[in-house]
């Protein structure tokens, strides 16, 4: 065991717990460098580690202890080269849409709107800035796809499959340069026993704007917010993420979750956008916040289907060090 591994584990508070099997594997994954988590405060200016935004699964003392261990690496993984390749920024329209006239409309028979069917697991394609101090800087962007499969006995997969390596721009590299991975081969895998996949969203996502911001308020406490908590739209934006890593929202919850992050305060609509896969939209923006310092997120909304398309990691005022510039895009999440 290096000293770091020693570090670690001599600095984990929940040391004296019990693992589960999925939590060991977990936390030894974080150790050993096959994965950073993301902090879910978000107090790191620029993140180091996975490609994808991990999902949001409480495993105990292995969860617990993300904070600590994302700040620990990104003073000990500190490069001497900078990351070469992230995507340009989405391009930024006028519209004629405001939020007063947004807020109303979401309300618009939504009481008559049908219900649908939720279901347990996720895929999303995206991709996650890395800083590692032990490979060159890479000079493509490679997304993925991200797996989350959530089985009644509660066990599971949490898989991620290489996608086309790219340039800033979008456009397609060719043959696969070196250092990518094969388009379409593994890159991790987990399996989860049962009764292992612990979430905080248990219950089925509700369909209705009230019902949904209770939702997404219990999970907020539950990750440690007060329960005296005034909550903004940026948390809410937070939480509606993580809440998208397990579940695959029916329409009528899709249009719930967008209700209550309308309809709360700190959001601003920046214009009319194209994501990356092609599809129109609104840009919508939250942050900084206590748990969003350094950094803005950006949904793509469509005000037709009432549904999420896309979220974007912007770094405000990038960082020196790494020669990240202000206002780059950190990672992407796409949801067919």
């Amino acid at each position: 065991m290096d000293e770091l591994s020693r570090l670690l584990r001599a600095g984990n508070p929940f040391a004296r717990e019990t693992l589960t099997s999925a939590e060991r594997q977990v936390l030894d994954d974080i150790v050993a460098g096959k994965r950073v988590p993301r902090d879910s405060s978000g107090a790191a200016s620029v993140r180091s580690g996975s490609a994808r935004r991990a999902p949001l699964l409480l495993l105990g003392g292995a969860f617990s202890i993300v904070a600590a261990i994302t700040v620990v690496l990104l003073i000990v993984t500190r490069p001497h080269t900078a990351m070469a390749a992230t995507p340009a920024p989405l391009s930024i329209r006028p519209t004629a849409m405001t939020l007063e006239s947004l807020r109303e409309q979401v309300m618009v028979g939504i009481d008559d709107a049908p219900s649908g069917v939720s279901r347990r697991g996720a895929v999303s394609d995206g991709w996650y800035s890395q800083l590692d101090a032990s490979h060159p800087a890479a000079t493509f962007i490679q997304p993925q796809t991200s797996e989350v499969i959530w089985n009644e006995d509660d066990s599971g997969v949490l898989r991620t499959i290489a996608g086309a390596p790219m340039r800033p721009d979008g456009s397609r590299i060719e043959p696969v340069p070196v250092g990518a991975a094969d388009p379409g081969s593994t890159v991790y895998e987990t399996v989860i026993g049962p009764g292992e996949f612990l979430t905080y969203f248990t219950g089925p996502p509700p369909e209705e704007p009230g019902a949904m911001r209770d939702y997404l308020t219990a999970e907020l406490i539950a990750r440690g917010w007060p329960s005296s908590s005034t909550f903004t739209s940026a948390e809410y934006v937070d939480s509606t993420l993580a809440l998208m890593q397990t579940w695959t929202l029916s329409d009528a919850a899709q249009r719930a979750v967008i209700a209550v992050i309308l309809q709360s305060d700190g959001l601003r609509l920046l214009g009319e956008t194209t994501d990356r896969a092609g599809r129109d939209g609104l840009l919508l923006e939250v942050g900084p916040t206590d748990a969003l310092m350094g950094h803005l997120l950006h949904l793509v909304i469509d005000p037709k289907t009432w549904r999420i398309l896309a979220s974007e990691d912007i770094s405000i005022n990038g960082s020196a060090e790494y020669r990240i510039a202000p206002g780059a895009v950190m990672g992407y999440t796409l949801w067919r």
